[in-house]
């Protein structure tokens, strides 16, 4: 674990990346700086990244939350239900996002627990041990210049083999007029829900990005709309990508910021898009995803689960890149 000293701010210079561990009375923060980026992680609350912040152009790329982070901390327990108090930031969920019996809570189990950090190199290192299941998630972040990479191993402890998805829910602070790009290929998304003025049903293949509403006016979807618009959410997922179709980028007054990844290990992208129909929330939530599916049972029978035979462990990494 990494641990603060008697004045609860501890610093160390690893290359020309520094890590931070402060303590404000409960409230515990990890933060890895360098020049063009600064990251800010809380143990306590699932592992959370509450901060993903461009330096040089002084932008907060994710989305801030409703409530004091003390009062976070002391909320998460492992069963919470998934509301907007927790729809923010950047967590994992893992090994499920849609709630099912028994013992698969919603978006998962460990965004709600706290986890144990330490340095590695330059490396900062999370794990947490499973609750329902006996496994071990691990996540390391580096910082490598104007990046963040974050590298995943998730190994099983388990005598049997384990079935599991992920999805890195990653949201971000959506202003209108922001673009999303997807690579050219994409032509169309699968619907997983909507909400409120939305007529896409589970499972339906839409356009993608031009996209026609209740009122039949067509909106482009790459596009975050007005804040004025009718309240609509939509939870989406890609065809699985090819070779050198492992990216997106979000693009606004910030500058871009690209995600990449290998699709051979990680060949879906998720789209959780809220314009106020959710939680009065207006946010874009770009994810990484291991399955189409937010239900496990769902991945496991149509063969998109991860499965993780004894003793095994499986891995990926996401880059993610300002500009």
């Amino acid at each position: 674990m990494v641990r603060a000293e008697n004045d609860d701010n501890q610093k160390s210079k690893i290359g020309h990346m520094k890590i931070s561990d402060t303590i404000t009375g409960e409230n515990r923060s990890l933060t890895l700086e360098n020049e063009r980026l600064r990251v800010v992680v809380l143990p306590d609350a699932g592992g959370k990244i509450i901060s993903l912040r461009d330096l040089q152009h002084n932008y907060e790329w994710l989305s801030q939350g409703p409530l004091p982070t003390t009062e976070l901390l002391k909320r998460r327990q492992i069963g919470d239900r998934w509301t907007g108090r927790e729809g923010w930031g950047w967590d994992e969920c893992f090994p499920n996002i849609a709630a099912e019996n028994p013992g698969l809570y919603d978006h998962g189990e460990i965004w709600s627990r706290p986890w144990q950090f330490k340095t590695e190199g330059n490396r900062l290192v999370g794990t947490v041990e499973g609750y329902a299941f006996n496994y071990l998630f691990e996540r390391s972040l580096q910082l490598e210049d104007a990046a963040l990479v974050a590298t995943y191993r998730v190994t099983n402890r388990a005598a049997e083999p384990l079935k599991v998805i992920w999805a890195m829910h990653s949201v971000f602070a959506a202003q209108s007029g922001m673009r999303i790009e997807l690579p050219e290929s994409i032509h169309q998304l699968k619907v997983e829900s909507g909400i409120a003025a939305t007529p896409a049903k589970k499972g339906e293949m839409i356009s993608w990005p031009l996209f026609k509403d209740p009122t039949n006016e067509t909106l482009d979807l790459s596009v975050i709309p007005p804040r004025d618009t009718a309240p609509f959410a939509l939870k989406l997922f890609t065809p699985p990508l090819s070779v050198n179709e492992g990216w997106l980028t979000f693009s606004g007054p910030g500058g871009k910021l690209k995600i990449s990844f290998d699709p051979a290990r990680m060949p879906f992208l998720g789209l959780w898009l809220n314009y106020g129909a959710w939680e009065n929330a207006f946010e874009a939530a770009l994810e990484p995803t291991l399955a189409d599916s937010d239900a496990l049972s769902t991945a496991a029978r149509e063969g998109r689960a991860i499965n993780i035979e004894p003793g095994s462990s499986f891995g990926w990494e996401i880059r993610l890149a300002v500009d």
